[in-house]
């Protein structure tokens, strides 16, 4: 997403553009980034390319996010495994607490 608006700024920076970059700012600010739990103060969505940055970082804050639950679920299912190869079955409540 960072990359695809990074092209449209470099496009809306043309002066017959202007009203389409003040819509497509208000789209971003209303619609797009709320929906991604992302929000920002208007003068944020002013400056097209601060709005870039800041998606980036957060992306790169989902990226680091994600790869940590995998990471945890990769060790929750490690143990499971472990625990049913020495004990066998076990009870649902175990499983529960994993």
């Amino acid at each position: 997403m960072p990359g695809l608006v990074a092209e449209i700024i470099l496009l809306l920076e043309q002066p017959v553009w202007r009203k389409v970059k003040r819509d497509f700012s208000i789209w971003l600010q209303q619609v797009c980034l709320p929906a991604k739990g992302l929000e920002i103060e208007t003068h944020q969505v002013e400056n097209l390319s601060e709005v870039n940055n800041m998606l980036q970082t957060r992306m790169a804050k989902w990226e680091e996010e994600i790869l940590a639950k995998g990471r945890e679920e990769g060790k929750i299912s490690l143990l499971e495994r472990q625990l049913r190869l020495k004990f066998g079955s076990f009870p649902t409540w175990v499983q529960d607490k994993l």
